[in-house]
């Protein structure tokens, strides 16, 4: 007997099979369409079946003809304005997609009629009638068909790239100024913080260089803050050719070229990570004015891929990101040139290099995951095309497996939930689900290396921990931006709706990943191992506070703002671009305070709570059951991340997108 998805003259129907949501959940199931179970929930009850029908009214059919009708007629695309401000007009939202015949969900196939809600039974609802577009089809806010740009004092034009913190926090910034009466917010652009320049030249200056029992230092400073998950040069290679340079260093110098401008560059980061950023800046300079052209640096491939890597890593390092992106896209082709990318054989060219070769390959791979998600880019690597295995045969090994297991993670969050057609609708639940689960098997390798690490605090362990929630934060971070834009442009005094299970779960994941950010980085702080100059622990603070002031806001709990501690150690440490950073974190703070006006402030200044002791409590706690167990001083476990992926419901949100349908329409 064909199963009926809805009812026949108010009798139910009996099948005889559980529905995909009891089977899946283990649960028993009635057996009727829909079953008992998921009409109690208000979710859609679906069975196994080869055909499906449901009920709608003439009426409601003839209404979604003609809306099809008209969508195909029209070619062009209309977009949803994010921000309009007389800086750039080039910010807008994702563009209203025609809507389908059909569409995918879980990689199976539903109907138009049957994804608007669950089957209607009379007439049309009037706020269906009254909505000109698919109301569960909201854009993802950070991901824009067109690209967005703004400009800079100076009047250039900066993209503003979906991934990029920095395009992130500007966007926030403006968002948050068109409802607050404050001055217009600061642009503290890429290249501010540190002014390098330089022209290329054939001279070698051997002028100020450190001796070589300095130089010998250096690299084993290099060696313990960088080689751990960042291969840029071989230790025992490198020292034999520092023992050739100082026999004859003019000699060498010239004839080595490729390596002395290694040389210089490892020496540059030697002396910013034992001093600051300014100590080795003229030896980077020096080292760039000596780089030699492609084909020379081709004949050298190894030391060449070292050397692009370093220049992109320093770079990223003294904010000049675009830049770092660029000569990492050029490490990538030059690994690819040599063959790095694939399996290479011991009895072809070694077992030392084959292991040089693979440590170099995916420094290469992380790199360009993170400087692609920096300036918000899609990673110029596949997968699919990568035939290489993971390192193995040193101390290192496990770290580093799980260093590319992150960068893996990263490229799935680029590729997904800040694709082009990427979308804050039903398919959003089931993307976040998937990076969550992978987070999920991720989260307990990494607690298990952390734990197998003797001592009161190791820094790999801190840095893969930081690297990993960001990617949580990534993940969730759009959905947070959009529940802030909705809670905006409510207004102060508009009542809002309770978030979903789903939504709450989508945001407390977010939030307890800042949180664990943040409680890392003072652990780091405590026994002063926070780096000034490598940008990953300053991205990661930066990143943390704005989405724990954005909770604030969005989801309407209290915030005691204690974070900007660890932005003024470093400042203290002498890092110009933390001292931006903390600017920026400030100024957000009191744009939130401006648009609080004429109700108690939600969050303290930062400057009234600069010490302020990291308290757990007092972060935002979205007041659901289901999170009471979770203890936030120790992060969520794999299997708490798996829990709540699992529980994640598309149907679940629709309310959300239906609540803010009409106000998008609006906009359009």
């Amino acid at each position: 007997m064909p199963r009926r998805n809805g009812n026949d003259g108010g009798v139910k129907k009996r099948v005889s099979s559980a529905c995909k949501r009891c089977r899946k959940h283990k649960i028993k199931c009635s057996g009727t369409a829909p079953c008992k179970t998921c009409e109690l929930r208000g979710v859609r009850c679906e069975f196994e079946a080869d055909e499906r029908k449901v009920l709608v009214s003439e009426k409601y059919l003839n209404s979604l003809r003609g809306r099809l009708a008209g969508l195909e007629g029209n070619d062009d695309l209309s977009y949803i304005r994010i921000t309009e401000t007389p800086i750039s007009q080039a910010v807008a939202s994702a563009e209203n997609h025609k809507t389908d015949a059909s569409m995918t969900i879980n990689g199976h196939q539903q109907s138009t009629a049957h994804d608007v809600g669950r089957p209607i039974q009379g007439e049309t609802p009037s706020y269906m009638e009254d909505i000109a577009t698919p109301v569960d089809r909201v854009p993802n806010p950070l991901v824009r068909k067109q690209p967005a740009y703004t400009q800079d004092v100076g009047g250039k034009l900066r993209y503003l790239g979906h991934s990029s913190t920095w395009s992130f926090s500007r966007q926030v910034l403006e968002l948050v100024h068109q409802h607050s009466p404050v001055p217009d917010p600061s642009y503290n652009v890429e290249g501010e913080a540190y002014d390098l320049t330089w022209k290329s030249s054939g001279l070698v200056d051997l002028t100020g260089l450190p001796s070589q029992e300095v130089s010998l230092y250096l690299v084993q400073t290099v060696k313990f803050r960088i080689s751990t998950l960042f291969h840029i040069l071989d230790e025992e290679d490198f020292a034999a050719n520092i023992n050739k340079l100082y026999a004859n260093p003019s000699t060498y110098a010239q004839t080595a070229r490729v390596w002395f401008v290694h040389y210089l560059l490892i020496m540059a980061f030697g002396k910013a990570l034992t001093s600051n950023a300014q100590a080795g800046s003229h030896l980077f300079v020096r080292a760039l004015s000596l780089l030699p052209d492609v084909p020379s640096l081709c004949m050298e491939p190894v030391e060449a891929t070292e050397v692009l890597c370093s220049i992109a890593l320093y770079l990223q390092c003294i904010d000049h990101r675009t830049a770092a992106h660029i000569y990492i896209g050029q490490a990538v082709r030059m690994a690819q040139s040599f063959g790095l990318h694939t399996d290479m054989q011991v009895p072809d060219i070694g077992d030392s290099l084959v292991h040089r070769c693979r440590r170099i390959w995916w420094t290469v791979y992380v790199l360009d995951r993170r400087l692609s998600a920096s300036v918000g880019a899609p990673s110029a690597l596949r997968d699919e095309d990568i035939t290489v295995p993971t390192i193995s045969g040193d101390g290192t090994s496990a770290a580093s497996v799980i260093n590319v297991r992150i960068g893996q993670l990263l490229g799935n969050v680029l590729g997904s939930v800040y694709s082009v057609d990427s979308k804050l609708d039903k398919r959003f639940v089931p993307t976040v689900r998937t990076v969550l689960t992978g987070a999920a098997a991720l989260s307990d390798e990494l607690s298990a290396f952390s734990d197998s690490c003797f001592g009161e605090v190791s820094r790999v362990a801190a840095h893969l921990n930081l690297a990993y929630h960001q990617c949580i934060v990534l993940t969730t971070r759009p959905f947070l931006f959009y529940l802030l834009k909705r809670r905006l442009e409510s207004g102060r005094t508009s009542a809002t709706s309770p978030l979903s299970s789903s939504a709450k779960g989508i945001v407390q994941v977010c939030i307890d990943s800042a949180t664990q950010i943040v409680a890392t980085l003072s652990t780091l702080r405590e026994h002063d191992l926070i780096d000034s100059f490598l940008s990953f622990n300053l991205d990661s603070a930066f990143s943390s506070a704005f989405v724990l002031i954005m909770a604030t806001t969005s989801s309407g709990q209290r915030l005691a703002h204690g974070r900007i501690e660890i932005l003024d150690d470093m400042i203290s440490k002498g890092s110009p671009l933390a001292k931006l950073r903390r600017s920026e974190v400030e100024e957000l703070a009191q744009m939130f305070k401006a648009f609080n006006q004429g109700r108690p402030p939600e969050f303290e200044s930062p400057a009234q709570s600069q010490s302020a002791p990291i308290d757990h409590a007092s972060l935002p706690s979205l007041g659901d059951p289901f999170f009471d167990e979770w203890n936030l001083n120790d992060g969520l476990s794999g299997e708490q991340i798996m829990s709540l992926a699992d529980t994640l419901d598309g149907s679940d949100l629709a309310d959300l997108w239906l609540q803010s349908g009409q106000f998008d329409h609006a906009l359009a």
